[in-house]
């Protein structure tokens, strides 16, 4: 089990912290009664939200930083985070906005109202109110072409897009992405691998496009 802790004292037969277990995040769906991470203690990550199937990657610690990595993931999503008494905090890095998760399932009243008071830990100066998330027209981004060549294969890399303005995290239930392949006809990217055009994050949420996350649109078996 990897397991780690906060600086402070602890009794010699008190547990240290660990991430290991149930976080469930504030959800607009009062359905999904789902924890939105389960990390388990042999190094899997099951990330889940509404309407949505799970999603699993691979998990490990090093002092405050957490790695989440696909099998085949060439760019590892490296993170800070901490741990105080039934939250979680994950920053992109250090000083970032933090998302906030709670090992108890809550509410929608009661997690916003008991996460807008925690006391943040060092490794965030704010809290990431994505509850309070912002209507898509005020986002901007920028597309531009990825820097691995395109072939006659059907799993090209095609673009990469970022934030340029991002006053929050924006849920990808409000965001529609289409290309326009070689043929004229509009192609719809997914987060879910449903179609013929993928998207592959490189932030934490899988609900989310994160306000300072880099995304990629690939083929997904189709010659685009």
């Amino acid at each position: 089990m990897i397991t780690t802790t906060l600086a402070g004292c602890l009794e010699d037969d008190e547990p240290a912290p660990t991430i290991v277990g149930e976080w469930y995040a504030w959800s607009d769906d009062p359905t999904f009664i789902a924890p939105t991470l389960i990390f388990q203690s042999n190094g899997t990550v099951i990330s889940q939200s509404a309407g949505e199937p799970a999603s699993y990657s691979n998990w490990s610690t090093n002092g405050q930083e957490l790695t989440i990595a696909d099998g085949d993931d060439v760019y590892p999503k490296i993170h800070t985070f901490a741990l105080y008494d039934n939250w979680l905090f994950i920053a992109i890095s250090k000083g970032d906005a933090c998302m906030v998760m709670s090992r108890l399932l809550l509410s929608q009243e009661d997690f916003i109202s008991e996460a807008e008071n925690l006391t943040l830990p060092t490794i965030c100066h704010e809290l990431n109110k994505y509850w309070n998330s912002p209507p898509p027209e005020i986002y901007q981004y920028s597309a531009t072409d990825h820097n691995n060549n395109t072939g006659n294969g059907t799993a090209d890399n095609l673009m990469v897009l970022e934030f340029v303005q991002a006053p929050g995290d924006l849920n990808w239930a409000n965001i529609d992405i289409q290309i326009t392949g070689a043929d004229g006809v509009p192609h719809t990217c997914m987060v879910d691998g449903s179609t013929d055009c993928t998207i592959t994050q490189y932030g934490i949420s899988d609900i989310n496009w994160e306000a300072s996350e880099i995304i990629h649109l690939s083929e997904n078996g189709a010659d685009l």
